[in-house]
C-alpha cells in the first residue's frame, strides 16, 4: 500500500507553487558562497560556476532590487565550440577565475582548484550580458573576484 499523497491536485491551480523565472543578479558586488560543477551541454564539456548570495555589498544601479540572501545563480563556461574547436572565451574566462582562486587555495590542475575552492566565500563583482541570439535573455558574467 502506497502512502503517496496527491491531495494537492484537488485544490485550486493557484495553490501550485509558481515557477521561479531565471533572472541574473543585477550588476553589482556581492559576498557569495561559490561552487563548481562539470556539465555536458549540447554534447560539449562545460564548467558551471555556481554561487549563493550571502550579502549584497553594492548595486551598480541603485534602482535595481538586490537579490535576497540565499538566492542562487551561475555562470556557464563552455570549453569547446560547436565545431569542436577550443572556446577561447569560455576557457579564457575560466582560466582567469581559477588563476585567482589558485592563489588562495592552491592546486595543480583546474579540477584541483575547483575542488579546493568548493564552498568558499568570495567578494564577486557581477555584470549582465545579453544573449547574442535572443536579446530577451540575459546572463551574469564575472567582472572581478577577491577571496577573503
Amino acid at each position: 500500500m502506497s502512502n503517496v499523497n496527491f491531495d494537492l491536485l484537488d485544490q485550486s491551480v493557484e495553490d501550485l507553487v509558481e515557477l521561479e523565472g531565471f533572472e541574473p543578479f543585477p550588476p553589482g558586488t556581492y559576498r557569495l558562497s561559490i561552487d563548481f560543477a562539470e556539465k555536458e551541454v549540447n554534447g560539449k564539456p562545460a564548467v558551471e560556476f555556481s554561487f549563493v548570495n550571502r550579502e549584497t555589498i553594492e548595486l551598480a544601479n541603485l534602482s535595481d532590487t538586490a537579490p535576497e540572501p540565499g538566492k542562487t545563480g551561475s555562470i556557464l563556461y563552455m570549453l569547446y565550440k560547436s565545431d569542436g574547436e577550443p572556446n577561447e572565451v569560455g576557457q579564457g574566462q575560466l582560466r582567469e577565475l581559477l588563476g585567482v582562486l589558485r592563489e588562495s587555495f592552491g592546486g595543480d590542475s583546474s579540477r584541483d582548484v575547483m575542488r579546493a575552492a568548493k564552498g568558499a566565500e568570495a567578494i564577486c563583482t557581477l555584470k549582465v550580458r545579453k544573449d547574442r541570439k535572443d536579446k530577451d535573455r540575459a546572463y551574469n558574467t564575472l567582472a572581478a573576484i577577491v577571496v577573503e
